[in-house]
């Protein structure tokens, strides 16, 4: 590790620059929790729980929020090793007056009423994002049928969140969706674009600067004919059940329209890839596939005037990502996502993209918060890496300090600016 004072005079620089997030899934009308409870059951904490043997009706949501901190406490200590869990007490720390190692019987009922008061007060969100952490922008994902208009345009960017279009067309109640957000009536596969082409065109207006889904790990796609796409969609909408093949055929046509879409509106297209949905209960996983970036060649050569962003869950295909994003214009990476956000495996990809990639091509943070006070504990750990990596290459002479604060102001701020084409007067 780079020298400590090092590290310390280059954390304490970085924290004083503005910070875009990518991806959250903060809710629009309510960026702060509403309860203590909310904050520790973040799906992250309740994973590490329910793996070190807590039964999860212990957190059911049909029981008051102090019953279930109250029954997390036993089994609080075995998961007090965790990068997820020193988040957590960084929370605590910073927003509620927490002075004790791990929550517990002595303590956990004076946080919970700090809590309570805080997320009351008005404006609770920009005090926590704005004030503390300098995130001057976040990104929201909308649902493609959700009502976003009362949004805070000057804290939050929506995103078109459109996975249903690809990962479950073959469902009538997504086609039924569609009607009613688009106000378009669907008899057929012309009725289905003009009908995604309104809900882009609504979104656009309404702020939103980019598109994103999430792609299964076994994802392939390639050019399909719009004939053959006619039919399997008009088996759809009769329907008639699909082939396993009719069904990647027609997801592949509709992916390469989207794309469409996103040169027609100038929109930015989010890939995340990698999650294997539903694995254990409703807890989803990562799995690999060695065609998962591969299968991406032909609509990156084909549409060179819409840039991909993309994020990947895994880092086995992580150095493959990164020669795409080094080889092609219109391919940038994005921060680390879900089971690659701990220290091991940012460092790790920092270091990657800061050796082979033009400083542009990568956007820093990427939180994946779900209320912005675990906004909080993504900054500090994130910024605390960024600043380690760092240190590493101005003491082995690869940077000087001034060239390091350039890169991570690039990385925090003006990238994420200049990728997604942000207009932030």
């Amino acid at each position: 590790m780079a020298d400590r004072k090092l590290i310390g005079d280059l954390l304490d620089e970085i924290s004083r620059f503005p910070i875009i997030d990518c991806h959250t899934h903060i809710r629009w009308y309510q960026p702060s929790a509403e309860n203590l409870a909310d904050i520790i059951f973040y799906h992250y904490i309740a994973t590490e729980l329910e793996s070190a043997g807590m039964p999860r009706e212990l957190i059911s949501e049909k029981l008051p929020p102090e019953k279930r901190i109250q029954n997390i406490l036993p089994y609080f200590p075995r998961i007090q090793n965790t990068t997820t869990v020193w988040g957590l007490m960084r929370i605590f720390k910073e927003l509620f007056d927490f002075d004790g190692v791990i929550l517990d019987e002595s303590n956990w009922k004076r946080v919970y009423d700090i809590a309570n008061e805080r997320l009351k007060e008005e404006g609770w969100y920009r005090k926590v994002l704005k004030e503390k952490l300098n995130i001057q922008r976040a990104f929201l994902t909308i649902e493609f049928d959700e009502e976003f208009s009362g949004y805070d345009r000057e804290m939050f960017i929506p995103t078109l969140r459109i996975d249903p279009w690809i990962n479950q067309i073959h469902f009538l109640e997504t086609t039924q969706r569609l009607e009613k957000a688009s106000g378009i009536s669907i008899s057929g596969l012309r009725d289905l674009r003009e009908a995604i082409g309104k809900v882009y065109e609504k979104f656009r207006d309404q702020g939103a600067v980019s598109v994103a889904i999430s792609l299964p790990p076994d994802f392939v796609v390639s050019p399909v004919a719009k004939v053959v796409a006619e039919k399997i969609y008009d088996d759809v909408l009769s329907g008639k059940p699909i082939s396993d093949g009719d069904f990647l055929t027609l997801r592949s046509y509709l992916f390469y329209t989207l794309v469409e879409f996103c040169k027609e509106f100038n929109m930015p297209f989010q890939l995340m890839l990698g999650v294997d949905r539903r694995v254990f209960k409703d807890r989803d996983a990562l799995s690999t596939d060695l065609n998962m970036i591969k299968t991406l060649r032909d609509v990156l050569n084909r549409y060179p005037d819409v840039r991909f962003d993309i994020c990947i869950l895994n880092t086995i295909l992580l150095h493959e990502l990164t020669v795409y994003a080094k080889i092609f214009p219109n391919c940038v990476v994005s921060g680390h996502w879900w089971y690659t956000f701990y220290p091991i495996y940012i460092k790790q990809m920092l270091r990657e993209r800061i050796e082979m990639l033009p400083i542009v091509k990568t956007n820093g943070f990427f939180s994946d918060s779900y209320y912005c006070e675990w906004s909080v504990a993504k900054v500090r750990l994130y910024l605390r890496q960024l600043a380690e990596v760092l240190a590493e290459k101005v003491e082995d002479g690869y940077l000087t300090e001034d060239q390091a604060l350039w890169v991570a102001r690039r990385l925090l701020w003006e990238n994420p600016i200049e990728n997604f084409s942000l207009d932030l007067g």
